[in-house]
């Protein structure tokens, strides 16, 4: 089975929490940290879900993270930084020229490194770093 991890800011220090998903109305919702054993009220629109996947580094990856991509053979060509989203059900980014939705598991011969969040790093949504 796999884990289902969610991440927020929490609202009152800006500190990163992972657990699972709480949700009292439709503007409050909170993080149940494992850790602490109980439930934080984070920023919602902080809020991301774990891939299921970790980079190069072992790290996981959340939807809103910043990755740099790069392939993994001959053609060196093929790299960029991208921000991970979750579209049609699937975990990936807008990807080239004509930003085509690219899920995670479609780079079979590629590498992913966090190297940033929309929410910490602002400047790097979208492929903008």
């Amino acid at each position: 089975m796999r884990e289902i991890l969610f991440r927020g800011k929490q609202k009152d220090n800006g500190v990163w929490l992972q657990g699972d998903l709480r949700q009292w109305s439709e503007k409050r919702k909170g993080i149940c940290d494992y850790d602490l054993k109980h439930t934080i009220e984070v920023d919602s629109s902080t809020i991301g879900q774990h891939t299921g996947l970790t980079d190069k580094n072992g790290k996981r990856i959340f939807e809103g993270d910043t990755v740099k991509v790069e392939y993994v053979g001959g053609n060196t060509g093929l790299s960029g930084t991208e921000t991970v989203a979750f579209h049609d059900g699937m975990f990936g980014y807008f990807w080239g020229y004509n930003r085509d939705f690219v899920p995670l598991s479609g780079f079979v011969r590629h590498t992913f490194e966090v190297v940033g969040n929309i929410h910490d790093n602002p400047e790097k949504e979208k492929g903008q770093g």
